[in-house]
């Protein structure tokens, strides 16, 4: 983002993750690292991952940044889209 301040694409995913990052630190803080808590947010990490795959990026920077998003959620056992 500091490279690129202009770029849709990085803004977007990272506009994204930072709201999903926010909800999931909220939830430790709260509760701690319980699987029984965090397992809300099963399906808000999975639309991000499909939401960051489905995006057409015209950068070279910003298709860096999917294509190492997709290798994570595969990481991850996500369901790819």
């Amino acid at each position: 983002m500091i490279k690129h301040p202009f770029n849709d694409e990085l803004t977007f995913i990272a506009r994204r993750f930072g709201y999903l990052l926010r909800d999931i630190v909220a939830t430790i803080d709260k509760y701690g690292l319980k699987k029984f808590h965090l397992r809300k947010h099963k399906e808000s990490t999975e639309r991000f991952l499909a939401d960051a795959s489905a995006l057409h990026c015209s950068t070279e920077t910003g298709s860096a940044l999917k294509k190492r998003i997709e290798k994570i959620g595969q990481a991850l056992h996500f369901p790819r889209p």
